[in-house]
Order: C-alpha cells, then structure tokens, then sequence
C-alpha cells in the first residue's frame, strides 16, 4: 500500500476514534454497513442476467453466445446493470487478433470454482477490441501505469461507474496459473467491494481522474506553431541513424512490421535537403530491413502475407496472427521503397500482397485470422518432427529442412527463447536460395519450386484441418481505407486504369456501406450499428484525399472535408478541441483517449495531419487549418521525445508549413495529361507536393494570376502567391521540385 494512503486511513482511523469515545464498540457487521456506498438494497439480482452476445457486432464475439457466464454487451447500460445489482463490472477484454482469447475463456468456464467466483459476484462483460478499439488503447495504458506487458485477454474489474478497481493481463497462462491468478485477484476485488464498496467507489473515481490527468499531459500544446521542414529534417535523420546494419532493424526491438518507419526512410531517401551521408544510410536502412523482414518467420511461406507484430528483437518469433492493415500498409511500404530505390522485386512483392488480399480476403471479407488454440500448438503456425511426419513424406521433410532450416530440437533461435519455451518447435522462415539448394540436390531451382508448391501445399492443408484457424470477417473502416492507400500505390507503378477502378471501388465502398446515410460514418459496414472511431475517420479521410490526388476529382475531397467536419463534431470538444478515439454517446468509460503514437498501428492523430496537410493546401476551411496547427503544436512535442512511435507524423511534416503545390493545366481525358498526373502520384513527388488542377472552383484556394503552359500538358509549382516555375514533362518537373525543396520557405 502507498504510504500516502497508509497515512490517510490512518487518519481517518484516529477521527473515528475519537468521535466514538465513550460509545459502545459496533460490530463489524456494522463497520461493514457503514462502509458501503449503496443506501439500499440491489434491485435486480446477478442470477437474472442473461448472455447477450448472441448479436454482438464481431464474429469473434459471438463466439461467445453459449458460454455459462451471461456475458452482457458493452455499451451504456453496463453501468445501469450494475448500479441495479450493486456489484463491479468485470470486463473480460479480448482480441480477434489473437484467437487464443477463445481458449482462454473455455478454460475458466470449464472450471467450476472459476466460473462461480466471476459470474455470482460480477456484472460480467466480454469487449473485442476489434469493435472497441479505445478499450486496447486503455489496456495499453493501464498495464503502462502497472509495469506490465499487455496482452490479450486482460481482465479489468470496474466500478459501477466504470472507473478501473484492478486489471491483470492473462495471456499464455497456463490452467494451474490461469486459476490462482484470477482467484486473487477476483477475492481481492470481491472483499474490498463487500466491505467497503464506498472506499472501492471514491478511490477508483480519484484515481480514474489522476489517470485522465496524466493523460491529458501526454497531448501538450506548444505554444507557437512549428516550422514543419526543420522538424522533418531533424527527426527523420534521427530515426534514420537509429538504423543498426547488424540486427537490421530500425529501433532495435519488438514490435509491429516497420511500415511507417520504412515510409519515412523513403522520404528521406527522397528528400534534396538530406545529407547524402544520411541519404545513403536511408537506402540501406530500406534493404536491410525489408530482406530481414522477408527472410524471417514473420513472413508465411504458407500463403506469403505477414504476421502483424514480432515477440523477439529479431523477425524469428512472430505473433502468430494477421490482419488485413498491416498486409495493406506493408504492401504500400514494398512498392513505395521499390519505386524510390528502383528495385522491381519489392514492387513486385507489395503488388502479389494486394493481388491476395483482394481476391482471397476481401472476396471474403476476411479482415484477420489467427489461431483458436493456445499461439503455441505445433501444426498451426510452429511445427514439430511429429506433425512435419504426420503431414509430408521422408522426401518432402528433407527438402522442408533445407528450405526452412528445420531440425528435430527447433529452430528458435535461444536469443528468443532464453528459457526454451519452444524446444523442438520450428517456425517456417525462409532464409536459403533456392538455387543453392537446387545444386546441393543435383536439381534445378525449376524442379525444386515445384516440390516445393506441394510441400507447402500440404503444410496449408494440415493448418487449415486442425479447425483452428479463426477468421474474422467485420470489415472496419480503417482497414478498408488501407487498402484502398494500398491499391493506389499498385496503380501508381502499373498505371493500370483498372487498378485505379479498385482503389475507387474500395473508397465508394467506405462512402455507401460504412456511411449510408451520408450523415455519419460506422466502424463496420451499414448493418452494423457501431459508430465509427477516431483511427476510422483518419483513415477515411486520408483515402479520400488521396483519390483526389489520383482524380482530381472534386467529389472526393468535398467528402473528405465533410468528413473531417462530422469528426470534429462527434470526437471533439471545445474544451478538448483534438479528435479523441469514441463518440460522446459510446463512451462508457470515463476518460478521455487519444490516440497520438503508434500502440497498433498508425496513430489517429498523426493520420489526420498527413490528411488536414493536404486539405488545407487546397482549401480555406478555417476549422481544417485550426485543426492542422494544433496537431502540429501536439504532436511535435510529443515527437521531441520518443520520434519512433511517431514517424506517421514526421512523414507528414515532408510538405512543410506552407506546401508546394503542383498545378496541372491540361484536358483530363488526354492520356499525356493522365500519365503526368500518375507520374506525380509517385513518392519521389507526392511526398512533397499537392496536386490540384488549374480550374476556378468555389472548394479550391483561388490561384494567383499565371500564364499557362504553352503546352498541351504542363505543370506550374506555386508556394502560396509565389510561382517558383513551370514544367512540361516529368523530367522538367523533377529539376524544377529538386530546387524548390532546397529553398527556404
């Protein structure tokens, strides 16, 4: 117990004292009576309460329906049923990321003891963070504020207010600890909630209060304006160094799949202002890091997408499950490092990602898929000697164990597994040239490819038999504007009208689906009453923004605008003007979140500043450019600090405070005019400019007055009023940029 507290109920223990000096001494029956916070008795009893998952939003959730503990959805009215029970609330929170959860859950109803202890003295619900993805963002911060490691499912007992009493993550427990973990801490809640519920009460809402407070400290404003440029310059030449050619990472740690930082080291590689010392670093950075990415277990030679996240300091211990945004931003990340390095074979890569997720997962509507069994289970996504002979001949393991560098005792590195938690297990990475292999056999990397199609043709079988593999197939909005950035990316290397057609399909699909009535926007699509969150609108309004870079079509920023307005009404305040992650009427928690750094994903806040930079360059919302400057004040000051968890941000800063726009004069239906619009789609210049055409329109900043090109196509770059040249082909254009961004603003 904190000293202060001891000291405090110490005091409070010498005033009770003295006011019952001469009194009779009350029974603790009595001192129990007076120590709780509701007057009279419950009105509804825990026994009434039925499960209620049986229509939750995620498939993952109605997973669910039948289990003994009547779990109840999470929304407003959690609070009212346990003010009617008088009983705390125990949010059992989990993640359709991590399959695991199920099992988890099976195990504690399948034990007695377990399943009486958690549903006779709670109002029991059960969140995915899928659908409630604000409830992640405050499991990460609350086992921050514990020093603990989250992990899913967490356990949160709340109030009836719901202010948290206590939390423990549970993942990868085994039954004996998974038992005496939850049986303290459930005994611990349950005794100071039926003793004393009123100190239970008051403290919790103190402390969720002191919480909000150090949560507001993490969104600072500076008080002036930042000069974007220099901030640019200083922090992507920081993270950039943080580059380490040996273990080829980029911050050195475990974490998610480097995309955004991979995205920045493309924009400094890009960038005229850096160091060619840096210039050079950046393009080894991208290399390496993308071959240790692809030689790892973090990349599935089962059907050649990525694991999202890592366990270990290097790519051999993956967190076995997928997601469709990180396939879509790691693919994006592939073909803009190919075009900025000119190398064919990582444009390929993002370009075969896209191809996949299109015709095998959004056909589908897969968004994730991970294992309902423990991570761990050999045959999933690790194998054993055993499964490997259960499944493939003599033949195919040998050839296996050249290409994988499979062996009887595992191959988990011991730098990853200190404690040999996974002896003799293996994953499948996918380090050795085929041709080299081909020469070890005396066969040709033709003949070895196509052994090797039935080998892993017969791995994918066995996984997909064990009945493991979950897929869940809730679309959110963030994810399907992901894709969308993917698919435009593909068509800015193939400059396939049909690729273009995709990527406008996938944003039409956020426009009808997940914003039917056109008034407000849903996390999944129009069957789904979950409205959409804060990362849902960034997304969306990025994807926007970006078709109208590919278009030029006015329609798309006009929705982008509104839907940055209806962003600002539902996600902010006066009082706090910045976008927060949940609408006012969804927010059963009482604390305000924002999403400023990269837990996991790219975050809110530095997504809507790469979508508010381009808006306000083209436009002159006042409350767009209020919205722009205040990010900026937050998020640089954050940025000083850790710029890793930031490079979403960073990026954004490459257009600077006053950005160059690239005017294009021309008929849009000209092919010379659309091979140059697609040409400055590409990172080498889209990383630094905003492209409009040279119409008067009441939704564009007026133009200042200039000659057009003499030619049928051209390009005129402006800074504000200022006209710094004109262009007529892509090569001029390059030059003209080049000195443009060597010039001070």
């Amino acid at each position: 117990m904190r000293p202060q507290i001891q000291l405090l109920l110490s005091f409070v223990a010498v005033i009770f004292f003295l006011g019952c000096e001469g009194e009779k001494r009350k029974t603790k029956a009595d001192r129990i009576a007076e120590d709780q916070y509701f007057d009279g008795a419950a009105v509804s009893s825990l026994s009434d309460l039925k499960n209620e998952i049986g229509d939750a939003p995620t498939d993952f959730l109605r997973l669910f329906k039948d289990d003994p503990i009547p779990w109840q959805a999470w929304n407003s009215s959690i609070t009212d049923k346990a003010r009617s029970c008088q009983a705390p609330i125990l949010a059992f929170v989990v993640s359709s990321l991590d399959g695991g959860c199920r099992d988890t859950a099976l195990k504690i109803c399948a034990n007695k003891e377990l399943l009486s202890l958690l549903k006779d003295n709670n109002v029991c619900t059960i969140i995915d963070i899928h659908a409630n993805p604000e409830i992640g963002l405050l499991c990460y911060y609350l086992a921050n504020e514990a020093r603990q490691q989250i992990g899913f499912p967490m356990l949160i007992w709340m109030s009836h207010e719901a202010s948290p009493l206590g939390w423990i993550p549970i993942e990868n427990l085994k039954e004996n600890n998974l038992k005496s973990v939850i049986e303290n801490w459930a005994l611990m809640v349950n005794q100071t909630w039926t003793e004393s519920s009123d100190y239970a009460v008051i403290n919790s809402r103190r402390a969720s209060k002191d919480r909000q407070n150090r949560l507001d400290l993490m969104v600072p404003e500076a008080e002036k304006d930042i000069n974007r440029n220099n901030l640019f310059f200083r922090k992507a030449r920081q993270v950039v160094s943080l580059y380490d050619p040996i273990s080829r990472s980029i911050d050195g740690a475990g974490g998610l799949v480097p995309s955004s930082a991979l995205e920045l080291l493309v924009k400094a590689y890009l960038s005229p202002q850096m160091p060619e010392g840096i210039r050079k670093r950046a393009r080894e950075g991208i290399s390496s890091v993308i071959s240790a990415v692809e030689e790892g277990a973090i990349h599935d030679p089962l059907d050649s997408l990525y694991f999202y996240a890592r366990r270990s300091q290097d790519w051999s211990l993956p967190a076995f499950s997928k997601d469709l945004g990180t396939q879509a931003q790691y693919a994006s990340a592939l073909i803009h490092c190919g075009q900025a390095i000119n190398d064919p074979n990582l444009i390929n890569s993002g370009t075969k990602i896209i191809k996949i997720l299109k015709e095998d997962w959004l056909n589908n509507n897969y968004t994730n898929e991970s294992s309902l069994l423990e991570k761990d289970v050999p045959g999933v996504f690790l194998w054993d000697w055993i499964a490997l002979e259960k499944t493939l001949n003599p033949a195919e393991i040998k050839l296996a164990a050249l290409l994988f560098n499979l062996k009887k005792s595992g191959n988990i590195p011991l730098v990853s597994d200190p404690t040999s938690k996974f002896f003799r297990l293996n994953n499948l990475s996918y380090p050795n040239d085929l041709r080299e292999i081909a020469t070890s056999l005396s066969s040709t990397p033709e003949e070895i490819r196509l052994r090797l199609e039935k080998v892993i043709n017969k791995l994918k079988e066995h996984r997909e038999d064990t009945g493991a593999i979950f897929r869940e197939t809730q679309v959110s909005a963030q994810d399907r504007a992901q894709f969308c950035l993917a698919q435009l990316a593909n068509w800015t290397t193939t400059g396939s009208s049909f690729d273009l057609a995709d990527a406008i399909a996938s944003a039409n699909v956020l426009r009808n689906e997940h914003r039917p009535d056109g008034k407000r926007l849903m996390r999944f699509p129009s069957s789904s009453k979950v409205r959409a969150r804060g990362a849902d609108y960034a997304r969306a309004v990025l994807a926007g923004v970006r078709i109208h870079q590919a278009t030029l079509d006015p329609e798309w920023l006009k929705w982008s605008i509104a839907l940055t307005h209806e962003a600002l009404e539902h996600l902010s305040t006066e009082e706090r003007p910045l976008i927060q992650e949940t609408p006012a009427e969804d927010r059963v928690i009482p604390l305000h979140l924002y999403n400023l750094s990269m837990v996991f994903s790219e975050s809110t806040l530095g997504l809507f500043d790469q979508a508010v930079s381009k808006i306000a360059a083209l436009n002159e919302d006042e409350k767009i450019t209020s919205l722009r400057n205040r990010l900026g004040r937050t998020l640089s000051t954050s940025c000083e600090r850790l710029p890793i968890i930031h490079t979403d941000f960073i990026s954004s800063c490459s257009l600077g405070n006053d950005p160059l726009v690239a005017v294009l004069s021309g008929q849009f239906e000209n092919a010379s005019f659309q091979t140059l619009l697609r040409e400055i789609n590409a990172p080498e210049f889209i990383s630094f400019i905003v492209i409009r055409d040279d119409h008067e329109s009441k939704l564009l900043t007026p133009l200042p007055e200039f000659e057009r090109p003499s030619t049928a196509t051209g390009i005129t770059l402006l800074r504000g009023e200022k006209i710094i040249g004109q262009a007529s082909d892509i090569a001029e254009f390059r030059k003209l940029l080049q000195q443009a961004l060597l010039q001070k603003e």
